[in-house]
């Protein structure tokens, strides 16, 4: 992971901003200053965050100058220092996925275009998350902010692929993204929306890898030497292959009402040949991937949709062991719908409110960049639970909550592990035996009591020191 990612607020705020540029150092400054409040206490609003009205209104001011504050001014910085991080690693996952901003609630926000089905206001983010050995998250390596078009009512085939599409993002975010160094295997992970011809195209020509469900029903052959009048339908195609084996896989609930289990699933692969589609492709060459089929078997009763991957990659599947690689590697695209989470949830980035959406997309430069930091510092809970929390926690905040929570231990010697869990029951978190770690909410509503209490004893400090 980027190391900068867990400095304490102060230092990292410093590194991952203090070289953007806004046109003028004392606007790096006031960002550098909001980063490191956000890094503190993601969820709070601009006048929470600032403490007072005179700082609150130097970072509106701030916002107002959208010819140099923009969204890529203040993420790119960090998007380069993830880059190069990830430059060093043998292999990286580039997680990508597109995630709705909703300012419905906020009607007099100027400027917001339609998401979801019409009615509702904001933009949409694709972000990029490298990930590499162990799932550890390096950083943001590209992030981009669009806004959907309204397309004309009776819109032809035809006229849709002559425009703009969002389909695009997906080879866009590969032509723009980092491109593998001598040695290095970059994998491109994404969900069904990037099954796109294009998509494949760009990661063949940047020396890409990838691996995404198939969610077009497009013409294939099995093999690497078919003809393109042996074709069938590659869902159909791979239904028809015979297990090869099988392996079992731990499933997280992910809806309310559901729980962990483990899934017994069964593994087909073959070398497989797309077809490039009719409209928009006609003439592109076709091109030749791997298929691979995971299905759950014998699923427990009460389970309404069993598993059923349908995976296309780019990485030879010659054997059993392979394919199990190619379903590991799939299965960590769940981290990047963590790290929206931690852009929604953590930093309450839709409850923000400015009045203009071009200073919302300059903040939300600045909040892509705290989610990243949430979630490392989540998965470095999860991979070294033993770590000291003073080593990755401002050592005050550790100190407060061991007096609020009567802890009979020695601050030095709290874990990450244990510092969060205990933060979470400040929210509400019961910590029972069979409750499971604790969710973002409990997680967010004990910070912020945590943070009120250390705001507390570091005026007190400060006017002990005044007197004394």
């Amino acid at each position: 992971m980027s190391c900068s990612l867990l400095l304490p607020p102060a230092s990292f705020a410093l590194i991952q901003f203090g070289d953007a540029d806004l046109g003028d150092a004392r606007r790096t400054r006031r960002a550098v200053q909001l980063a490191a409040a956000m890094a503190a206490n993601p969820d709070a609003s601009i006048p929470r965050l600032m403490g007072d009205a005179h700082q609150a209104k130097g970072v509106y001011r701030l916002f107002e100058r959208s010819d140099h504050v923009t969204f890529d001014a203040l993420s790119q910085p960090h998007q380069q220092q993830t880059r190069a991080a990830a430059s060093h690693h043998r292999r990286v996952l580039l997680i990508g996925d597109v995630t709705e901003i909703n300012y419905t609630h906020h009607p007099a926000t100027r400027g917001l275009e339609m998401i979801g089905d019409g009615k509702g206001r904001g933009f949409c983010l694709h972000s990029m998350l490298a990930v590499g050995p162990q799932k550890r998250v390096i950083g943001l390596a590209r992030a981009e902010l669009f806004y959907r078009q309204r397309v004309a009512e009776g819109e032809t085939r035809a006229q849709r692929l002559s425009r703009d599409r969002e389909s695009q993002v997906w080879a866009r975010s590969v032509r723009q993204g980092p491109a593998p160094a001598p040695g290095q295997q970059l994998i491109h992970v994404v969900d069904a929306a990037g099954d796109d011809f294009s998509f494949y195209e760009a990661c063949f020509e940047k020396r890409c890898e990838f691996v995404n469900p198939a969610s077009q029903d497009r013409r294939a052959a099995l093999g690497h030497d078919a003809a393109a009048e042996q074709t069938g339908t590659l869902k159909e195609l791979l239904r028809q292959l015979p297990a090869m084996g099988g392996a079992r896989f731990f499933i997280q609930a992910r809806k309310p009402g559901q729980t962990d289990r483990w899934a017994k699933l069964a593994i087909s692969f073959s070398p497989v040949t797309i077809f490039a589609p009719w409209l928009g492709k006609r003439g592109a060459e076709p091109l030749r991937v791997y298929g691979v089929r995971i299905w759950e078997v014998d699923a427990p009763a009460g389970v309404d949709e069993p598993i059923e991957w349908m995976l296309l990659t780019s990485l030879p599947v010659r054997d059993l062991q392979g394919a199990v690689e190619v379903m590991e590697i799939y299965a960590a695209r769940w981290l990047i719908e963590e790290y929206h989470q931690c852009l929604k949830s953590g930093c309450a980035i839709e409850r923000k409110q400015l009045e203009e959406a071009d200073r919302l997309e300059a903040l939300l430069g600045i909040a892509v960049v705290i989610a990243a930091r949430l979630l490392a510092l989540k998965q470095e809970v999860r991979q070294r639970p033993e770590t000291p929390a003073v080593q990755q926690v401002d050592a005050l905040s550790v100190r407060v909550l061991c007096m609020r929570r009567k802890l009979k231990r020695d601050a030095d010697q709290l874990t990450l592990h244990e510092f969060w869990r205990e933060v979470a029951k400040l929210g509400g978190f019961l910590g029972r035996k069979g409750d499971g770690e604790p969710g973002w909410k409990t997680l967010w509503l004990g910070w912020r009591e945590l943070q009120l209490l250390v705001q507390g004893a570091r005026l007190a400090l400060d006017e002990l020191k005044r007197s004394g």
